[in-house]
Parts: C-alpha cells; structure tokens; sequence
C-alpha cells in the first residue's frame, strides 16, 4: 500500500508534467498561428531590395555639330565623342568631330578634326577598337566594303584594314571581345539577313542569321547579349526584337518592340537595353522604351526632347547615353541629348 509521502511525489509529477505539456501547446500556437493573410513566409536577414531601372530626363546640350547632319557614325571614349560622316545637306561628307568630355561626362567643346576622313561617307558604322576606331561600309552612291582604321586621339593617318565580306550601308556594328559583330545593312538595295563576324587580319566569317533581311536597325550589346530591334525589310518596317547569346550565338525572339520602326538606335545603360527615337508608319517618333528581362515588358522612358531618328546613341564616360545629330519633322539636326541614371 503506497504511503503518503510515496502519494505526494506521484502527485507532484503529475501537475508537472500537465504545467510543462500547456506551456509546449502555448508555445506550438504562438509559433504556427493562422493569420487572415495565411501563413507568414519565414524572415530573411537584410534581404536586398529589387533594383530599380529608372533615367532622368533628357538634356539639350548647348554644344552643337558643325553642321545639321543625319547618317552619321558616332563612337564614345572615355575624353571625347567621335562622329564621323554623315549627310550634310543630302551629300556625304569627310567631316570627323571631337566633342570632348566634361569630367561629368557632358559635351564640353566641339572641334573639327582635320584632314578628316580618307572617303566622303554615310550610313557607316564605327566601333572603338584596341585604341582605334574602325569605320565599317557606309557609301555615297553605292554601298562600300572598305574598313578604314583611324587612331585615337590623332585620328590621321587613316588605314586600311581590307575589306568587308559584302558592301553594306545601313549597318550596324557591335564589338565582341576582338572581333566586330555586322548587323544587317544592304547591297543594291537588298537587306542582309547575316551578323559577320569581323576581325582584322581575319577572314570574315557567318556569325549568325537574322531571320529576315534588315537594315536601318537598331543594335546593341551587353556584356552576353547581342539586341536587334526593329529595321527595315524587304515588306516594310518590322517591330521585331531579337536576342543573340554571344557565347552559344543562341536567338531568342523577345516580346515585339511598341511599335514598328527604321532608324531608332539602340544602347545599354546598367545592363539594360533601351531603345530610342525612330520613324514609324506615323512619322518620326520621341519615344524611348527600355526592356525589362524580368517580366519581358517593354517600359515607356523618358521621351526624347524631340522626334528623331537616323542619328547615333553612345555612352557617356558618366554611364548615361547621348544622342548626336539624326532627322526630324524640320529635316537634319545639328543637336546632341544626354541622358542619365536616376
């Protein structure tokens, strides 16, 4: 028979072990509760915040081409912004101009470099390259094959560096590590569906193809991605945009640009592309428009100060873009915009 001091112990465990079971179940609540939102997601220490793509609006330098001009080239180095040829007054020209950098990365001067380029050209493209900047097709009457060396800060005298596969004007071109990516363009009036890759001292080969011929498209590249959007073809305007993988020279069709258009220009600014003037169906177009990769969306930006097409978009030393001279309602335009990051 169990003595009382023998009942007391058992008695003292059970009210323990009751106490200890609540405070397990007060516990199990606090932590799983419902809430009329559902279940909490669980706490993330110092998560960081999505990034936010956003541009302030555009600047209307006070510095100014030489002369109102449109199909013309444009390269960007770290001390000036190298605009080459071009369209003055209907007739191609050996004009090469130095607008020179503030320390903030605004158009500071603008000179006029002498003797100026080997041939009269348009609708060429250039691209900086090993501290040169090479000019690629272009034409007067007819489109050119040349491919023409010039050396910063000099810029004379100017070199040939042979010939491209094919003539071609209304280009575009993008470098890729050594080589120059050749976007589109035409000869004798058709549009090519090929990107060449180009190198000097190399042969030129096939580094793609677009699905259909094009030329006046606007073209940029990132770090890993080669953009063309929009352009000319053989059936009118197309609103087209198009990704290229540098490394698998993969295409991916992105989302279709806003609107179809020729002469828009292409650049990207903090790993994104954007996208700006052109001439739609409508006439020329202010519109600029950014691509957002997450939810393959085009975004509206901030509107070019005027409608422009046919000009040239380069980086600025600052990280923004500036837009150099092109064609609006009035004809040529002797103007140059900025643009930079919120």
């Amino acid at each position: 028979m169990p003595t009382r001091q023998h009942r007391r112990t058992t008695h003292r465990f059970w009210i323990f072990l009751l106490i200890l079971s609540i405070a397990f179940a007060a516990s199990w609540a606090l932590v799983f509760r419902p809430s009329a939102s559902g279940p909490r997601p669980p706490r993330v220490a110092n998560r960081p915040s999505a990034p936010v793509f956003g541009l302030n609006p555009w600047k209307v330098s006070p510095v100014r081409l030489h002369e109102p001009m449109m199909g013309l080239a444009a390269v960007s180095t770290p001390s000036a912004l190298w605009v080459l040829g071009g369209l003055v007054q209907d007739q191609s020209t050996t004009l090469i101009q130095k607008v020179t950098w503030t320390k903030s990365g605004l158009p500071q001067s603008l000179q006029v470099v002498s003797p100026g380029l080997p041939v009269p050209v348009h609708d060429a493209a250039a691209v900086a390259l090993n501290g040169h900047i090479v000019l690629l097709g272009g034409g007067t009457y007819t489109s050119s094959a040349a491919v023409y060396s010039l050396p910063v800060p000099a810029m004379a005298p100017a070199s040939s560096l042979g010939s491209l596969p094919e003539p071609l004007s209304d280009l575009a071109a993008q470098v890729d590590g050594g080589r120059i990516l050749v976007v589109g363009g035409h000869n004798a009036g058709v549009p090519s569906n090929v990107i060449w890759s180009y190198a000097p001292g190399h042969a030129s080969r096939v580094w793609a193809d677009l699905p259909a011929g094009v030329r006046y498209a606007a073209a940029a590249a990132s770090a890993h991605t080669l953009y063309v959007v929009g352009g000319l073809t053989a059936t009118g305007v197309t609103n087209q945009a198009i990704a290229f993988n540098l490394k698998t020279r993969k295409m991916t069709m992105l989302p279709p640009y806003p609107v179809a258009l020729q002469y828009a220009e292409a650049i990207v600014i903090d790993h994104t592309l954007v996208v700006a003037g052109g001439q739609t169906a409508a006439g020329w177009t202010r519109a600029v428009y950014w691509y957002q990769s997450a939810s393959r969306t085009w975004r509206q930006a901030p509107d070019l100060p005027s409608p422009a097409g046919y000009g040239a978009l380069v980086p600025t030393p600052s990280g923004g873009a500036a837009w150099v001279g092109g064609q609006g309602p009035s004809g040529a335009l002797d103007t140059i915009w900025t643009i930079s990051m919120r």
